[in-house]
C-alpha cells in the first residue's frame, strides 16, 4: 500500500511539474505571437515587452532576435544590444540566423562598432551565397562599402530579405512547399517555425 502511495504521489508531482511548463509554454507562445502582431502594427514598446516576457518564460534565439528587433525600433539601442547578444548565444542552425545577422549590423552600426557590423554584414552576405538567394545582396555590399552608410535605407533592405526568408521557411515548414523544398525536398514533420 506504501509504494502505490508513493507512485501515486510522484506521479501527481510530475503532472504537477509538466502542466505547470505547458502553461509557461503557452504563455510564451502566446506573447510572442502578440508580439509579432504589435511588431507588424508598428507597435515596437509594447512588442519589445511582450517579446521579453517571452524570453523569460522560455528563452530561444527567435524570442531574442524580435525583442533587438522591437527594440532596435523603438530607439531602445541598450536592450536592442542585450538582445541580440543573447539571440547570438543559442548555437547550432536557426530558422532565424538570417534575422540575427541583419540586426547585430544595424545595432553595431549605431553603436559605432563598424568592424563588427561589416562581420555581421559579411556573414549576412555569404547565406545569399551558399543556400538562399538575397534580392539586395549587391545593393547591401555596395551600401556598406560606402560611407556614410543609409542605415534607415540599410534596415529597409535587410528587412526585406529576412521576411523573404521566413516567409519561405514557414511555407516550408507547414506545406512542405516552396524554394526550401526544391532546394531541401519536403520536411520529414511539418511544424510551424517557433516564431
Amino acid at each position: 500500500m506504501g509504494r502505490k502511495i508513493r507512485f501515486a504521489a510522484i506521479l501527481a508531482a510530475l503532472c504537477v511539474i509538466a502542466l505547470g511548463c505547458s502553461q509557461a509554454n503557452m504563455h510564451a507562445r502566446n506573447d510572442m505571437h502578440a508580439g509579432k502582431r504589435a511588431l507588424d502594427d508598428g507597435d515596437f514598446v509594447v512588442a519589445e515587452e511582450l517579446f521579453s516576457r517571452a524570453a523569460q518564460l522560455e528563452p530561444s534565439a527567435a524570442v531574442y532576435v524580435f525583442a533587438a528587433t522591437a527594440a532596435y525600433n523603438a530607439n531602445d539601442l541598450q536592450h536592442a544590444a542585450g538582445f541580440i547578444d543573447a539571440a547570438s548565444k543559442f548555437k547550432g542552425n536557426s530558422d532565424v540566423y538570417p534575422r540575427i545577422l541583419a540586426y547585430k549590423a544595424l545595432i553595431r552600426f549605431r553603436q559605432g562598432r563598424h568592424a563588427e557590423a561589416m562581420d555581421a554584414i559579411n556573414a549576412f552576405l555569404a547565406i545569399g551565397a551558399s543556400y538562399y538567394p538575397l534580392r539586395n545582396a549587391g545593393i547591401v555590399r555596395r551600401m556598406t562599402a560606402a560611407s556614410p552608410i543609409d542605415l534607415v535605407y540599410l534596415q529597409a533592405l535587410l528587412e526585406y530579405d529576412v521576411r523573404h526568408y521566413e516567409s519561405d521557411i514557414v511555407q516550408w515548414r507547414s506545406e512542405g512547399t516552396g524554394y526550401f523544398s526544391y532546394k531541401w525536398g519536403t520536411p520529414t514533420i511539418r511544424t510551424l517555425p517557433e516564431w
